[in-house]
């Protein structure tokens, strides 16, 4: 089949009738029906296809540079329908159009009744640009295959294929700003029925025909030869007969006036009434949002008000529990103090206690020789005084409630100096129980203090915890530093009894990691 550019050519250059006639037979029911659409009137789009093909036949020339015309006849029907379409009612329907795109929303299912919408979607045709309007146009409009359309564009069958999904979706959120949304399936169909219009029967030949005639001027000599008759044609019955034509021709001009008008009026009215039920589905669809909007605000404010009503019930079971408890502590430090008072005796019982243990907390500080013997018995006295103030009572056991001296007490019993060395050996007090562990493990040869100064600080200096400015923590300590360092300070079997140990922190982790691994999947 010949290419509608090469028809154009021959008419260009050669003035081809046969040719242009062929162009205006392809395409008439295309520019026909893009014109129905917008003006929904008969009559005015047979009018703006005439004046699209002759306005094709005089620019003919300056036409044949391009790829494609399908693009230019589309763009081309839309002005001339622009400049036809200038009644009071063309702008009701605009209105009408413009009161739809703010109040139709898309079916929940993607079907959109796109009847109505023609006009819209024209309009957000236009906004494509020329390549991707013309690659839909071939395909929906046209039905034009993928090689075709390669074809036609100088395009591979697979690169039109993807330009025509590229431009479906450049197309879907131009409509959606004219508040018109659909899937692409839907959006699919409704392109493919948008040729449902053909011209009437004839209509071709009467456009090729006026357009021929526009273009090559023909128009202005039959004009030129009729007012050559009128000269030439004195008698009063002449006259006459001419009064009587144009009398007859103005008539028909007013009726042809009339009946577009009617028809134009109904097309509004229809139009009207579907854009009338449409806004009813919209507006009551509104309504159900707006009622499932109150609803779900109602049980969003049952859910913070249930939360609240828990989160004050625990605060105040939290708030109860602490009341509690500081009676229970209040209660025992009481009982502790009468306990004291009835039985005079316990006084120096407590005294004796409280410095042994003071005196076993505090070893290594005391054997490494930080502070006098004086200071060491001022400090055991008075801590063991502060022990027995603090004693609370319970019916299973005696205990302090608070051990430990002010720090301006501190510092006038050791001074600056033995209080700084005092503060850093609280700091390593939690690793104690680890070097007494270590010594219970070599019952041959127990760690004797000398031995369990230096050990502890060989762990300390290994603890990463204690290196940081914190308490020595046991989980921190880096075994590969602390056993070589060892090896100068214990015998062989405490080295052992040291390795024990270690194996005993390297284990906590595996099986830490093992019951991780025994939990079921969440």
């Amino acid at each position: 089949m010949t290419h509608d550019i090469e028809l154009l050519r021959r008419y260009a250059e050669n003035g081809s009738e046969e040719a242009f006639t062929e162009l205006v037979g392809r395409h008439i029911d295309f520019v026909y029906a893009a014109a129905f659409r917008q003006t929904r009137s008969t009559h005015r789009a047979e009018d703006i296809a005439q004046i699209v093909f002759t306005d094709l036949a005089r620019k003919a020339g300056g036409l044949t540079r391009r790829a494609e015309l399908l693009g230019w006849l589309y763009i081309s029907t839309h002005y001339a329908a622009t400049a036809v379409i200038r009644s009071e009612a063309r702008r009701a329907v605009r209105e009408q159009e413009a009161q739809l795109s703010q109040d139709i929303s898309a079916d929940p299912d993607g079907a959109t009744d796109w009847q109505p919408l023609h006009a819209i979607l024209d309009g957000a045709l236009r906004d494509l640009n020329e390549v991707d309007r013309t690659v839909i146009l071939l395909r929906y409009f046209k039905s034009r295959s993928f090689a075709d359309i390669g074809a036609a564009l100088r395009l591979t069958e697979e690169a039109a294929r993807k330009r025509a999904d590229r431009a479906l979706e450049k197309l879907r959120p131009l409509l959606a700003r004219r508040g018109v949304t659909s899937t692409t399936a839907a959006l699919m169909m409704a392109l493919a029925s948008q040729a449902g219009v053909a011209a009437p029967a004839g209509l071709a030949v009467t456009v090729t025909g006026s357009a021929l005639t526009g273009a090559t001027g023909a128009g202005a000599t039959a004009a030129m030869s009729f007012l050559n008759f009128m000269s030439a044609t004195k008698t009063a019955s002449g006259i006459a007969t001419i009064v009587t034509l144009l009398a007859i021709a103005s008539a028909g001009y007013q009726f042809k006036i009339a009946h577009d008008s009617a028809a134009l009026l109904t097309s509004v009215t229809r139009e009207r009434n579907a854009l009338q039920a449409q806004l009813a589905m919209a507006k009551n669809r509104v309504r159900l949002l707006e009622d499932r909007q109150s609803k779900l605000e109602q049980t969003l404010q049952q859910q913070r008000t249930t939360a609240e009503d828990a989160k004050v019930a625990l605060d105040e079971q939290a708030a109860k529990a602490a009341e509690a408890r500081r009676n229970a502590a209040a209660k025992a430090l009481a009982d502790g103090q009468a306990f004291l008072a009835a039985y005079g005796q316990t006084h120096d019982m407590l005294l004796t206690i409280g410095k042994a243990q003071i005196a076993r907390k505090f070893a290594g500080l005391i054997e490494s020789g930080a502070i006098t013997p004086e200071q060491i018995d001022r400090l055991e006295n008075k801590m063991a005084e502060h022990w027995i103030q603090s004693i609370s009572l319970t019916p299973t056991r005696i205990h302090p409630s608070d051990e430990n001296l002010p720090d301006d007490q501190l510092k006038d019993i050791l001074g600056d100096q033995g209080f700084q060395q005092f503060q850093n050996y609280k700091r390593i007090q939690p690793l104690q129980g680890l070097v007494n562990d270590i010594s219970s493990l070599s019952i041959s040869a127990p760690i004797n203090p000398s031995q369990y100064t230096q050990l502890l600080n060989v762990l300390a200096n290994a603890s990463s915890s204690y290196a940081s400015g914190g308490k020595a923590d046991p989980q921190s300590v880096d075994w590969n530093q602390v056993l070589p360092q060892a090896q100068g300070i214990l015998s062989e079997a405490q080295i052992n009894a040291l390795k024990a140990e270690s194996q005993l922190f390297q284990l906590d982790p595996l099986m830490e990691q093992f019951y991780q691994n025994q939990q079921p999947p969440k």
